[in-house]
């Protein structure tokens, strides 16, 4: 099984290949656009269904969908109302741990589930111009990527406090509300 968009594919176990290189994206498979809310592809950009253009903003928006069905373990194949449910859970003041994939059992720092919890949310605004620039997706990545999870030691935040507080909690929550999940 490949779930697929136009520039990013992750194929079983979840191993990310590259599908825009050299015209390969003309021999994908992707579902038509369609005006039926249950038959719509959630990984394009709002902007992007009507003309089907891709632009770099297009692009950030796809990879925080991706970015999403990694944090949460789903697959928009099966759940096509992902954005949906995630912008539910955080805007409805559920618990931000609840978006985690619940085969993780918890084993996650707090903090960075979190970083990627509103780095999804920028590259899922509704606006292509307040989502963010690549240089940005990578430098957030490459922060994620350095932390050494330790389930034993004590996971202390930036801000210094042992877990993520009310401030944090509300801005993710804000910033989940400008996410757009309807065409």
């Amino acid at each position: 099984m490949e779930i697929s968009n136009p520039n990013i594919l992750l194929c079983e176990g979840y191993h990310p290949r590259l599908s825009d290189f050299f015209g390969f994206k003309e021999h994908i498979t992707e579902p038509k656009f369609t005006k039926n809310l249950s038959l719509r592809c959630d990984r394009h950009a709002p902007e992007s269904v009507g003309d089907g253009k891709l632009t770099k903003e297009s692009d950030i928006y796809s990879f925080g969908f991706v970015l999403l069905e990694l944090i949460s373990g789903r697959n928009a194949e099966m759940k096509l109302d992902l954005i949906e449910w995630a912008k539910r859970k955080l805007v409805g003041g559920e618990e931000f741990t609840a978006v985690a994939d619940p085969l993780l059992e918890g084993h996650y720092p707090e903090q960075g589930l979190y970083q990627a919890l509103y780095l999804a949310a920028e590259c899922l605004q509704t606006n292509g111009l307040r989502r963010p620039r690549i240089g940005h997706v990578v430098n957030v990545l490459s922060n994620l990527a350095s932390e050494i999870y330790d389930p034993d030691a004590i996971q202390i935040n930036q801000a210094g406090t042992l877990t993520i507080g009310n401030f944090e909690k509300e801005r993710l929550r804000i910033q989940w509300q400008h996410v757009c999940f309807l065409f």
